[in-house]
């Protein structure tokens, strides 16, 4: 017997059984934010899917700082951050070199990307700097640079410390005009 206000509970199903009607769903964008909100179990499988891949452009620069203020935001957030969900991110360097370390720090903050697209990263002088920032993207495995600026481009050194510093490397893809055609390079 129920009293007047009271939510009668019927059976219940598995939380695994639900994940995996939730992964037959990973293309349906709006049906996955309605389940995200529906229950509250469902919503790490949902923000898996929902926040897999993000877009991330330098230009306007302003786009940087928001990117960076949601996530800070959602590290102090009880729900945890998204960043813990994205796997694949497509990054847009800005065109102004000085901002791209501003960059490459935001790029630390997803943990578990395992897809990097690189694009319009331009090398200064100081390539250790970002050899140091991706060596510790040690969760990518695929890498693809497009379009690096053919006014700078880099060189077979800028080539081979940039794909030496990820560790976990396996496939790179390279869509450009800025690099050099004979990528053979020995370091000794």
């Amino acid at each position: 017997m129920t009293s007047y206000g009271s939510v009668r509970s019927g059976p219940r199903l598995p939380i695994e059984l639900c994940d995996l009607v939730l992964d037959y769903l990973w293309k349906h964008r709006k049906t996955l934010k309605s389940c995200s909100l529906t229950c509250r179990q469902w919503l790490p499988t949902t923000r898996l899917h929902l926040f897999d891949r993000i877009y991330i452009s330098g230009s306007p620069v302003d786009g940087l700082f928001s990117m960076r203020s949601m996530l800070e935001l959602g590290s102090r957030s009880s729900i945890g951050s998204m960043a813990n969900y994205i796997r694949t991110i497509q990054f847009q360097f800005p065109k102004n070199p000085g901002l791209q370390y501003l960059a490459l720090g935001l790029l630390l903050r997803f943990p578990r990307v395992r897809t990097l697209e690189l694009i319009d990263l331009t090398l200064t002088d100081d390539i250790i700097g970002p050899a140091r920032c991706f060596s510790q993207l040690a969760s990518v495995t695929e890498l693809m640079i497009a379009e690096t600026p053919y006014w700078h481009p880099w060189s077979r050194r800028d080539f081979y410390v940039i794909i030496h510093a990820f560790p976990a490397l396996d496939t790179l893809r390279v869509d450009t005009f800025g690099l050099p055609t004979e990528l053979y390079f020995d370091p000794d």
